[in-house]
């Protein structure tokens, strides 16, 4: 039990009485002052860099789609009128025929644009969903292998390796065609509709790794399309409810299939732009995260002199 706390039924309580016999440091008000004026600077430099970190990110779509071309329409009034749709029969063949889907104007932004388009199938050596791994699979310690899931893939489009599956190291050759390569996309195929279409580039060496049936893993074709840049292409379509109005609905979860993503249109300029996109784009979020890192550096600097003083106060 740590100090101070009551256990009440399984759960942890701070006891009234014990915050009455709190006891604080007596620091003149000169060097209250003092504390809160750090403390504020330090929070509001925080936060405004936590900021200008979720401007960069936010800023890398328009980047994108500027590069390409692309140029969205403006949202259309809300009227009977708009919200009719009309397609040609043979544009129908293998999608979605309801009016969530055909209202969606990037289709016909991506057509309008200079940059040409292909199917992500035609740029894919494959496109191969991973396995369900039930409770008896799994083990209770970390000495096996990470199976990644959605809760792997932050909000940030990065891996995260704090809420872990492990899988037995066996499975590496009982299931040698399920382990991830270096280099593959990642699509979180299964999760909440407005989640749909999370999507993270693996470029972690010398660790192997599975993935679960919610994630899509893509093998591109490196010669037609750079996978760094098809990973921001897929995660600009998912930030534009792409997905969303892609995905079918069942049980509270919301999904897009292998063969609609293999139909999934995809801009691709010369391999040499898409490289320099991707570059650009990688920038960008290094930056933004390096924002981040000095942020949280310099908060806990603030922090540490401020228990230095208090400490001074109460030697």
């Amino acid at each position: 039990m740590r100090l101070g706390l009551v256990a009440n039924n399984g759960v942890d309580y701070l006891d009234k009485t014990l915050i009455h016999s709190l006891v604080f440091p007596a620091s003149p008000p000169e060097v209250q002052q003092q504390i809160v004026l750090i403390y504020e600077d330090a929070t509001a430099a925080y936060r405004a860099a936590h900021a200008d970190a979720e401007q960069m990110f936010e800023g890398i779509d328009d980047y994108l789609l500027a590069e390409l071309g692309i140029t969205l329409p403006p949202e259309p009034e809300n009227t009977i009128a708009n919200r009719i749709f009309t397609a040609q029969r043979r544009e129908l063949a293998g999608w979605r025929f309801d009016p969530l889907f055909h209202s969606f104007k990037l289709w016909h932004a991506i057509e309008n644009a200079n940059t040409p388009h292909k199917k992500l199938g035609h740029c894919c050596h494959y496109v191969r969903t991973g396995f369900a791994a039930g409770g008896e699979m799994q083990l209770f310690d970390d000495d096996g292998v990470i199976q990644l899931r959605p809760t792997n893939i932050d909000a940030d489009r990065e891996l995260i390796f704090d809420r872990n599956i492990y899988l037995d190291r066996a499975l590496l050759t009982e299931r040698i065609a399920d382990v991830v390569q270096t280099g593959e996309v990642l699509f979180n195929n299964t999760n909440s509709q407005e989640l749909v279409g999370k999507t993270v580039y693996l470029d972690i060496d010398g660790q192997p790794f599975f993935c679960s049936n919610h994630i899509t893993r893509i093998g591109v074709i490196e010669r037609e399309l750079n996978a760094e840049y098809l990973t921001a292409v897929l995660n600009a379509y998912q930030r534009l409810k792409v997905f969303f109005s892609l995905c079918t609905n069942w049980n509270n979860q919301s999904g897009v299939n292998v063969d609609l993503l293999r139909q999934l249109p995809i801009p691709i300029p010369d391999l040499v732009k898409q490289t320099a996109i991707a570059g650009h784009i990688r920038e960008i979020r290094n930056e933004a995260k390096r924002l981040r890192q000095q942020a949280e550096t310099e908060l806990e600097i603030a922090k540490r002199r401020i228990e230095a003083m208090l400490l001074r106060e109460t030697a």
